[in-house]
């Protein structure tokens, strides 16, 4: 379920508290095992493995039917969204929204 995926994406990518980043590049799981809001759904072992350039469309085709919660991969580009584009002190709130949509869209 979408809601499960973004709650648990939302809870670890507050706690990690900054950007996975090499550079000016956003990644998927950083030098310090800091990672995107799509590498919080894979295990690190194949986190690792990925190449930095890959778009999360490929890295979801790639990777989701191993991802530890289903999820759609409109939610997923959002949640990837607010990582790479909104500052970490917004991150609450805008998963917060997302979560709220992605409930409303459970229950149609």
């Amino acid at each position: 379920m979408s809601v499960e995926a973004l709650e648990y994406i939302k809870e670890n990518l507050l706690k990690q508290g900054a950007r996975s980043m090499i550079g000016n590049s956003c990644v998927y799981m950083d030098n310090d095992g800091n990672k995107c809001a799509v590498g919080w759904l894979i295990a690190d072992d194949e986190t690792k493995a990925f190449d930095v350039k890959n778009t999360v469309r490929i890295l979801i085709n790639a990777y989701a039917p191993r991802f530890k919660y289903n999820c759609s991969l409109k939610y997923l580009e959002s949640a990837q969204k607010i990582h790479d584009e909104f500052p970490v002190y917004a991150w609450e709130q805008q998963f917060d929204k997302l979560i709220e949509m992605a409930k409303a869209d459970s229950v149609k």
